[in-house]
């Protein structure tokens, strides 16, 4: 990874995740970002997309960008592209806007419609706004809708695919819901919300709850989440709770996290499934930090999924010429 000192220059190379505007994907490859004059800002990427399991067809090339123009306090409005290829074939292609919006200081909009090239369908549109009338509470409102068979059309793993009977390609789902944040004292945030789905094949569900948090600013934090989903589908219907924690000890990092739902009725034979994730960070040196994180998880259509990562990180300044500090980070 380089950072240059103008004009948010960044260079990554390596395995990473692209987000540029619509253009989401995990690869290994090339991306560069910067601004240009007048506003205006550009990125582009290229590299193998990231497939996790080596039978399954992901493509043997992606690439994409996105163009944006900004006025820092007001908005930025971009537009992006995707396409990945198999053997000289397009597999997936997509397009779409995205956008910023800040017309006061209390409003904030943001948002995405993205394009199937392939199937000639919008395979997603999602826009959230928040009000903040007080600098303790915070109101928000959003919607939402996707289609599957434009949505799923290309997948990278097979949880995923249209073809082996998990997911209907010909679902559809529209949901509209809104929530309040609020901090009462010090270092607790307290939240609700809600949100309505209308799925056309599944039917209707109301999906409600809260969380609560406790932060002690780069120390310690703690939060209990508790939500229920209510619909006429028996996989829709089902109770989910959420209890997480990280601790800064000296030089340690520890996060643990842990999701659990418990379904009205069995699904596949499953009545309760959940998933657990813990991670750790020592820094070995000011510039050098060792982690690990490790996650396991179970649901109705798969017995257990474990998976790790360990990694070393090495960052370093050097400068280049006279005209000022460029900062490099090696990963």
């Amino acid at each position: 990874s380089y950072q240059g000192n103008k004009n948010n220059l960044l260079l990554n190379a390596g395995r990473q995740f692209v987000a540029e505007g619509v253009a989401t994907e995990r690869v290994d490859g090339v991306h560069l970002r910067g601004d240009l004059a007048g506003g205006f800002g550009a990125a582009a990427f290229v590299g193998a997309p990231v497939v996790v399991e080596p039978d399954f067809k992901g493509g043997n090339v992606v690439y994409g960008g996105r163009v944006t123009h900004s006025v820092p306090q007001y908005y930025t409005i971009g537009l992006s592209a995707l396409r990945t290829d198999y053997n000289s074939s397009r597999i997936r292609e997509e397009s779409g806007i995205d956008l910023w919006f800040h017309p006061v200081k209390q409003v904030d909009v943001v948002g995405r419609s993205t394009y199937n090239s392939i199937t000639s369908g919008w395979l997603e549109h999602a826009y959230m706004a928040s009000f903040s009338p007080l600098q303790n509470l915070r109101f928000t409102a959003d919607l939402s809708g996707i289609s599957y068979k434009d949505y799923f059309y290309q997948m990278t793993t097979k949880a995923f695919s249209l073809t082996r009977g998990l997911l209907d390609p010909n679902e559809k789902v529209f949901a509209l819901g809104g929530g309040v944040d609020y901090t009462p004292v010090e270092n607790v945030n307290l939240s609700a919300d809600y949100k309505n789905y209308k799925y056309d094949i599944a039917g209707p569900a109301g999906y409600y709850g809260g969380k609560a948090t406790f932060t002690l600013p780069e120390s310690f934090m703690a939060g209990l989440a508790v939500h229920r989903m209510d619909g006429e589908n028996a996989k829709l219907r089902y109770m989910e709770y959420r209890l997480f924690a990280s601790k800064k000890l000296g030089k340690v990092d520890l996060t643990a996290d842990l999701f659990d739902v418990d379904y009205d009725s069995p699904i596949n034979g499953i009545k309760q499934t959940y998933s657990a994730s813990v991670a750790a960070a020592y820094a070995i040196t000011d510039r050098i930090k060792l982690s690990a994180d490790v996650d396991y998880s179970r649901n109705p259509d798969f017995n257990g999924v474990l998976s790790g990562m360990l990694r070393f990180t090495y960052a370093f300044d050097k400068q280049f010429g006279t005209e000022g500090r460029a900062k490099s980070e090696k990963k």
